[in-house]
């Protein structure tokens, strides 16, 4: 059906945003295993807070830059005739709310935290902290 097309419209740009997400949390979760590893909790903290801070950025910009070329965007990705408009509504919702959440809240950065043996709860905690760092 049209409505199943949309969404397969939509998703190869979905899980691009997904995958620069989960590349900048694995990615920070193994710096930071090597800080604490060698005992250096501030190196740890300082790249937990760029790692979120980065994400931020990217996040922000990807739903900066896909609102404004969304009309490009849905017919390259082949959201052409009458799927065009269901993909524009399903783009823009996850866009917004989707992505940003998933990256920036999501699962990937829950690597970092684990790796000073705590619980996701700690999240706010370890991010504040090196906020208030700086």
């Amino acid at each position: 059906s049209i409505a199943i097309a949309a969404i397969n419209v939509v998703l190869p740009i979905s899980f691009f945003i997904g995958a620069l997400g989960m590349a900048i949390g694995i990615g920070g979760a193994s710096i930071i295993s090597r800080a604490l590893g060698a005992g250096n909790k501030e190196k740890a903290l300082r790249t937990f807070g760029n790692q979120i801070s980065f994400t931020i950025l990217i996040t922000t910009t990807m739903v900066a830059v896909g609102l404004t070329f969304v009309d490009t965007l849905i017919p390259a990705f082949g959201g052409k005739g009458s799927i065009f408009e269901l993909a524009k509504i399903y783009y823009v919702i996850v866009l917004y709310i989707g992505n940003d959440f998933r990256t920036i809240i999501g699962t990937y950065h829950f690597d970092s935290i684990r790796n000073w043996n705590c619980s996701t709860t700690n999240f706010w905690k370890y991010l504040f902290t090196f906020w208030k760092q700086n």
